[in-house]
């Protein structure tokens, strides 16, 4: 519910955040126990977090592009949304070449009006590249505790101008 998200931080905000987590987690249990079902191995991951970068995926599945928050921003959703991953041995599953929302990185780049706005300054002017290849985007020491204080801060998600405009627009 953007007009929740466009309140951030506070408590309303917080418990929007807390609602799309809840609803995905109980999806993900839902559609992993249908995988099961199927014959296929599933392990449902919860959208709170676990052993993957969801927006990592996200992004390697095609879905969209992380941004400079370190979030992913989708064509549907703008940066305004929770994603969860399900793993599986589903192996006939399309192999993505390319990504045509890698323009969004480019146009983060640019912005970087996440990183302007973050309370905390939790958001880093310049990501650290690991040399396994995972990249950080956010200072969780900075971030976490205004986070846990207002129920799920989400000024980031606020001001990112995905969540403000819609995608094609602003490609």
């Amino acid at each position: 519910n953007k007009e929740k998200i466009a309140l951030a931080p506070s408590l309303e905000t917080g418990l929007e955040v807390f609602n799309a987590y809840n609803q995905l987690g109980i999806k993900v249990n839902e559609l992993t126990e249908y995988l099961r079902k199927q014959g296929f191995s599933a392990q449902g991951n919860h959208p709170l977090g676990g052993m993957s970068l969801f927006p990592a995926i996200g992004q390697m599945a095609g879905l969209g592009w992380h941004g400079r928050h370190g979030l992913l921003i989708s064509p549907h959703n703008g940066s305004c949304q929770r994603i969860a991953v399900i793993y599986t041995n589903i192996e006939n599953l399309p192999n993505l070449k390319h990504n045509e929302h890698e323009w969004i990185g480019t146009f983060c780049d640019l912005c970087r009006n996440c990183i302007r706005k973050c309370p905390q300054k939790a958001i880093l002017e310049e990501p650290i590249i690991h040399e396994n290849g995972i990249v950080t985007h956010i200072n969780c020491d900075k971030c976490f505790p205004l986070f846990s204080r207002t129920y799920g801060c989400s000024v980031c998600i606020k001001e990112c101008l995905f969540t403000k405009h819609d995608y094609h627009t602003l490609k």
